[in-house]
């Protein structure tokens, strides 16, 4: 009977083994072979037919049926006059402070007109890298992760962007807002290189080369029959096609959401439970 389990445990073994080698040798995707497949054409449309929000605020629906691929953006004129910030956490709450939401409950109770999430987060529901709000630091940066920092700008209003590759105290120095992210996809015009493509959904944030206009970017990838999601660089090219020169991928897959006022624009609904996410309102 001993030697009947020992003899178990040995094929048990063996068969861990196998798998963990299989795995280990699975060819890996060069970024640049990968992306040769999916002609940017069927993702990157030829113009940006923005359509009106409210003032300083556009919005972009992006579908091709082809590929099959669906995004939504945002365009921000961050010095638009009676537009400010909000975040979670951080921004004043009615009633009792949840510990984490979901986005889209976050943009209807604080009234957003644009809400996306940022940071990963543990299964703690913890804060992964930089979050700054109204320059109270709520989660410490992590240096090999990237982030969204807004300062003061020479008139004292908080309108003015940048995207920095590494969170160091040094670089959210004076920061006013930071939310952080995983990497930086764009810098100065220009592709980051990734060794792995991979599509899913994504959520990120780019900035115009004075750093006034904010670029939002959602894409659709939990129904990969309707939307495959789509990679890093897919997304830069996205990006530098609506006229920005950085840009930063915040936490994906299912943590994407994007609200418009107060609402979720994705086909399907987000359940995820976010640790951070950030938006913009008016004034009233």
């Amino acid at each position: 009977m001993k030697k009947v389990a020992v003899l178990r445990f040995l094929s048990l073994v063996c068969l861990c083994i196998s798998i963990l080698i299989s795995c280990a040798s699975r060819p890996v995707l060069d970024t640049t072979e990968d992306e040769q497949a999916v002609p940017q054409s069927l993702y990157v449309p030829e113009s940006f037919d923005w359509q009106n929000v409210c003032t300083g605020v556009d919005r972009f629906d992006f579908e091709n049926a082809a590929l099959p691929v669906r995004w939504h953006a945002v365009r921000i004129e961050l010095r638009t006059e009676g537009l400010e910030l909000a975040a979670f956490p951080g921004t004043a709450w009615k009633g009792t402070k949840p510990h984490a939401i979901r986005t889209a409950d976050f943009a209807e109770k604080y009234g957003c007109t644009v809400a996306v999430n940022t940071s990963p987060f543990t299964l703690k529901k913890e804060i992964v890298g930089i979050h700054i709000v109204q320059g109270r630091l709520y989660a410490p940066p992590v240096e090999r992760y990237s982030a969204l920092v807004f300062k003061a700008d020479s008139d004292g209003g908080t309108c003015r962007a940048s995207i920095t590759g590494n969170q160091t105290e040094e670089t959210v120095r004076e920061a006013v807002y930071a939310f952080g992210g995983f990497f930086t996809i764009l810098q100065n015009g220009q592709k980051s290189d990734f060794r792995i493509s991979r599509h899913d959904s994504r959520s990120g944030a780019g900035i115009s080369e004075d750093g006034r206009i904010l670029y939002i970017l959602v894409v659709e990838g939990e129904h990969p029959h309707k939307s495959m999601g789509l990679s890093y660089p897919q997304c830069a090219d996205i990006f530098r096609a609506m006229g920005c020169t950085d840009a930063i991928e915040f936490d994906g897959g299912s943590s994407s959401d994007l609200c418009i006022n107060g609402k979720s624009v994705l086909s399907y609904t987000s359940t995820t439970v976010q640790a951070a996410s950030f938006g913009i309102r008016m004034q009233q």
